[in-house]
């Protein structure tokens, strides 16, 4: 299973509500020598361009195209990190976007074949809370086949048993499909809940203890 893109629309103009830029990450999965890309697609029907294009790596090095007058462009072969676009029509009509290319893992948990990353975490959530989120998962017969995952930590936070708090996410799923939460843990704190779209979120502990999980 490869996790699905990322892609953040924008209002191009501040001013004229005229035009949005689509931004779509390509994420890096480890193993598979498969490095990232992001794509900008720029709705044309109001604006032609030209365009002032800058792309900023996460070593500080900046792309720049001017006068560019494509609908698209894909920037590749992208290791995992920050990437900023900034992206002028004129004086007060831009758009830019701040996008994160990840770094997927593999691992096989029994027969369950699973990619994960880490990932930032966002800014209107509890930067002290551990979250698991399954953001794909396919079943067959409600057999968990393959799923993907994005792991938040508080800043600096390492050693926490990350295989053990994805198997014990694949043994919770069925219940969760079946009742939208974990029958054991009803409660949830919702300053840590998270606002970006997933299948099934879990709090673990740092011991790696669930402390609940409910679908979204």
């Amino acid at each position: 299973m490869k996790p699905l893109l990322f892609t953040l629309t924008i209002f191009f103009c501040r001013f004229v509500a005229a035009q949005d830029v689509t931004f779509t990450a390509n994420n890096c999965i480890s193993g598979q020598q498969e490095r990232g890309s992001i794509e900008f697609r720029i709705d044309t029907t109001y604006h032609k361009g030209p365009f002032l294009v800058q792309f900023e790596y996460p070593d500080g090095r900046i792309d720049t195209m001017q006068n560019f007058t494509e609908p698209f462009h894909r920037y590749k072969d992208l290791p995992p990190g920050r990437y900023y676009i900034d992206i002028q029509c004129c004086a007060t009509c831009s758009a830019s976007g701040c996008i994160d290319v990840l770094n997927y893992k593999q691992m096989l948990s029994g027969e369950v074949s699973v990619l994960w990353a880490s990932a930032r975490t966002p800014p209107d959530t509890d930067s002290t809370a551990i979250l698991l989120v399954c953001t794909e998962v396919e079943e067959e017969e409600e057999i968990v086949c393959s799923a993907v995952f994005l792991l938040y930590t508080p800043p600096g936070m390492q050693h926490l048993p990350i295989r053990g708090m994805i198997e014990k996410a694949l043994a919770s799923i069925p219940e969760i499909r079946r009742n939208g939460y974990l029958e054991e843990y009803r409660e949830t704190d919702p300053d840590v809940w998270l606002a970006d779209p997933f299948k099934m979120l879990f709090r673990f502990d740092a011991n790696g203890r669930i402390k609940w999980a409910y679908s979204q």
